[in-house]
């Protein structure tokens, strides 16, 4: 995800207050249509589409310190539209604010394929980064997030498909604060899928009147 870097001082950040409303979305997944081209164009990203996953992050500072009193909760979700990527995400502080990005990509239809997908924040966030995205064999996705204004990467992460203890699906995401001196502290994420859950019909629950 877009990871917010907790080293920020909190006055350089706004922090809305409404929940993510994209996780209350139905899991749609890659259309019919799309699903081929978006396993060309995307290896790793079309495993994770039309998916909602959260999860917490450990935060470790830049003397490898754990941050242990420090809690954070998060997610993210990927979506795929043809040749359009789009990465949700939110990021909830101790203090119950919470901060969401909505990035978005698209590979050319002139050219087949590129190792690096640009993604820019939605217009009307006119966030101050760019991400630079790109897959590794099937199963790692690699991020720089670039501050437009200097051209300097303030953020590196790696996120990893695994197989938690469990055995279902878990993200394994590992990012990198990088300041003006070097490295400024670690977020570690674990992210799993949150399964859609049919609402339940109340007619149903009431009890049957007898005659």
């Amino acid at each position: 995800m877009p990871s917010t870097k907790i080293s920020y001082p909190s006055n350089k950040i706004s922090y809305p207050q409404s929940p993510p409303a994209y996780l209350s979305a139905e899991l749609t997944g890659l259309s019919e249509g799309d699903s081929k081209e978006g396993l060309l164009l995307y290896p790793v990203i079309s495993r994770l589409a039309g998916k909602n996953y959260t999860g917490t992050c450990k935060y470790i500072n830049d003397d490898l310190v754990h941050l242990s009193k420090l809690k954070l909760f998060g997610g993210l979700r990927w979506d795929i539209d043809g040749r359009e990527v789009t990465l949700s995400s939110y990021l909830t502080f101790p203090n119950g604010n919470t901060r969401e990005v909505v990035m978005k990509g698209c590979r050319s239809k002139d050219e087949k394929y590129t190792p690096v997908l640009t993604m820019l924040p939605e217009p009307e966030q006119e966030g101050p980064i760019r991400m630079l995205v790109s897959e590794v064999g099937a199963d790692t996705i690699l991020v720089n997030e670039v501050e437009m204004a200097s051209g300097r990467v303030i953020m590196t992460c790696s996120t990893t498909i695994t197989c938690g203890v469990d055995g279902k699906e878990e993200l394994v995401q590992v990012s990198h604060e990088v300041g003006e001196g070097g490295i400024e502290g670690h977020q570690v994420w674990k992210l799993t899928e949150l399964e859609y859950v049919e609402p339940k019909n109340e007619e149903e629950d009431k009890p049957q009147e007898v005659w």
